[in-house]
């Protein structure tokens, strides 16, 4: 599978014409911002690590098979601790080295009473939908977004996540929830660092972790501005997961070990990238390449509705080593009518077919919307089929002069 992707990126290479720094053992700095901020590692673990299940990129053949993995490397106490460390120091400098993309100059948005604003919180409420399609399915995660994240680290197990975005107020957020995931032992410590009577003592424990870092300023600052809502989001989560019966990071401990687990040991970056850009999403795909490691879950939240395929967007998700196991997750708007969104997913082999396919330049043509019929009308859909229908769609669009994001009835 691996190969039919380097013949489709090619394919798109002949016809295209045209959105750091290593971390040491415990911090560092990457480029983050727009006025020279730098983007760094989280506050990785002190002990060596082993990479594990990379190989192949196979599933677990039992539930926590990995997490048990990367504990016993991460707590030192595997044999032969030279090679665990020389292993460790390979991973790491490709994991943590790859490019980032330069920070964004416009913050686009669906709408243009929205451009310019920094989502630090989701809005996304039905994400849940996914776990079907992602339970334990190992390999890498990459994904934009904030704490939507970590619960789909929760629940696909990822060997690696790049938590990529090209607002540097979502990879500085990113930062220092770092922070808290380790400090924070349960998920309840985990919240209290947001709450307001802890106001104080969070903002003193982010200076001192981040003290002499260039984005000191830029990781309060989106802290105190995303604390509240991020706050009301994790309540309004735990209380859906909750009635739900669904296990997530922020209402099952052992999800959120699984999560906390991977930040502390290193294998969570958060990274600039922005799809549209030359070397975030390719450096990723170069590095998932040297780790021996599918992307099996892509998280692209509603970005793809921001503007038309380009190039550079076709060649960056080609450039990704998906295999057949591998999906992509979208969001695509419905708000207001549902104050929610569709959700898709998809293939990524699939959806590499319709990227190939020049004609298709809209996601509306890839992830056909329906009207929404209630409130509580929350659109599901996995997409099977291929571009033949999307661009059979656009023609009977511009017969009838109507946009690429007119819904189905």
């Amino acid at each position: 599978m691996i190969s039919l992707q380097l013949a489709l990126a090619a394919l798109l290479a002949l016809g295209c014409n045209g959105h750091s720094t290593p971390p040491e053992a415990s911090t560092s700095s990457a480029e983050a911002s727009s006025g020279g901020v730098k983007e760094g590692a989280l506050e990785a673990t002190d002990v060596a690590m082993e990479a594990t299940d990379a190989a192949g990129g196979e599933q677990e053949t039992a539930k926590g098979t990995n997490d048990e993995a990367i504990e016993r490397s991460a707590d030192g106490s595997e044999s032969g601790a030279d090679s665990v460390v020389a292993a460790d120091e390979e991973w790491r400098e490709h994991f943590w080295s790859s490019p980032q993309d330069p920070p964004t100059e416009f913050l686009d948005a669906v709408s243009p009473e929205l451009t310019g604003r920094h989502y630090l919180a989701s809005d996304e409420w039905n994400v849940h939908l996914f776990i079907q399609d992602i339970e334990n399915l190992g390999g890498a995660y990459v994904g934009v977004g904030t704490d939507q994240a970590y619960l789909f680290i929760g629940w696909q197990k990822p060997e690696y996540a790049w938590l990529v975005d090209y607002d540097p107020w979502v990879v500085a957020l990113h930062r220092a929830y770092g922070v808290f995931f380790d400090k924070a032992e349960t998920p309840e410590e985990f919240r209290a660092f947001l709450s307001t009577k802890s106001l104080d003592g969070t903002e003193a424990l982010l200076r001192e972790q981040f003290a002499g870092d260039k984005d000191a300023h830029l990781i309060r600052l989106a802290f105190r501005k995303a604390r509240r809502r991020a706050a009301s989001r994790l309540q309004k989560l735990q209380e859906q997961l909750d009635g739900l019966g669904i296990k997530g990071f922020i209402n099952d401990q052992d999800t959120y070990d699984a999560v906390r687990t991977r930040v502390r040991a290193g294998k969570v970056r958060p990274m600039l990238a922005n799809l549209l850009e030359t070397k975030g999403l390719r450096g990723i795909g170069a590095a998932a390449k040297a780790l021996d490691v599918p992307i099996r879950v892509l998280y692209l939240s509603n970005a793809e509705e921001y503007w038309k395929y380009t190039d550079n967007y076709r060649q960056n998700i080609a450039g990704l080593p998906f295999d057949e196991r591998s999906v992509v997750l979208r969001a695509i708007s419905s708000q207001p009518k549902n104050n929610d969104y569709h959700y898709f997913v998809q293939g990524a082999l699939n959806y590499l077919t319709w990227l190939a396919e020049p004609r298709i330049d809209s996601v509306f043509y890839v992830a056909r919307r329906r009207r929404i019929k209630s409130m509580d009308d929350i659109p599901f859909r996995r997409i099977t089929e291929g571009p033949e229908s999307g661009l059979e769609r656009k023609r009977k669009h511009a017969d009838r002069d109507l946009p690429p994001d007119d819904q189905d009835q």
